[in-house]
């Protein structure tokens, strides 16, 4: 699993108190997306150059209320920016990646949880969707195994391992060899997610749907913003906010062209 330990404090626009917080701390990276060479702030939502780290903010949130709760509620009551689907960007300089970690949410566990990560993962396995643990490889390593296995299962190690879950997904749909290839796996991958949800849910951890079965592909960020519509056997269109949305940047396009030539 691709992760960054945080070895300094990192800028930005939480107080330094909370800052300090991260130091020390193994975040999953945000597969695909994990790097990028422009940031927004956080708070001001100003463009800022600086490179950094993804990782997403509510599995981040999750882990950092392990180590330091008051820094975790500084974010979720102050900041108005713990969601579904938003994430942070960590400073290049302030972290370091490796391969092979896990994130740190293993060292502490409600004493209360009965349930297993291993039994978690064999209920996953026990279904039509299997394939994505052995056709695909989406098992891990055998010394994270080991570490994993007998451990209390969580709500942060859930959101941990929906998220490297669907960075397996992700690459492999991003390197599909056909459209049909595409869309088969596309959809069945959304169906493991929403098994993964709900056998979390039955064994009594509380997460959102929203944390689990987040977007796979640009097809999934399209359909849930309105602008294209599934209409069978894996095709899209575009929805008449789609069409409103195109037709506006052809005009926008138009006006540039124009100003060019003036």
């Amino acid at each position: 699993m691709r992760c960054i330990r945080i070895v300094d404090v990192p800028p930005g626009e939480a107080p330094e108190w909370v800052r300090e917080k991260w130091v020390g701390l193994i975040l999953p990276l945000n597969g695909a997306s994990a790097y990028c060479s422009q940031t927004v702030g956080i708070l001001s939502g100003l463009l800022q150059d600086a490179s950094g780290y993804v990782v997403d903010i509510v599995m981040s949130i999750e882990i950092l209320a392990l180590h330091a709760p008051e820094a975790a509620r500084w974010w979720r009551e102050e900041s108005g920016v713990v969601e579904p689907g938003r994430s942070f960007v960590f400073d290049e300089r302030c972290c370091v990646v490796r391969d092979e970690l896990f994130p740190s949410v293993l060292e502490l566990a409600p004493a209360s949880s009965q349930t297993s990560v291993e039994r978690f993962l064999e209920s996953l396995d026990d279904t039509e969707s299997s394939f994505w643990f052995d056709k695909y490889n989406m098992r891990l390593p055998d010394k994270l195994w080991d570490d994993l296995r007998a451990h209390p299962l969580t709500r942060p190690i859930v959101l941990v391992l929906a998220t490297w879950m669907r960075d397996r997904m992700r690459f492999m749909l991003e390197h599909a060899s056909s459209e049909s290839y595409f869309s088969t796996r596309r959809r069945e991958g959304k169906e493991f997610l929403e098994r993964l949800y709900a056998v979390a849910v039955d064994m009594g951890v509380r997460v959102e749907r929203e944390e689990i079965c987040q977007p796979l592909t640009w097809v999934d960020i399209a359909i849930g913003e309105g602008v294209v519509e599934e209409c069978g056997e894996g095709m899209i269109r575009l929805t008449e906010e789609g069409e409103r949305q195109a037709e506006a940047i052809v005009q926008a396009v138009d006006r540039m062209r124009n100003a060019e030539n003036n």
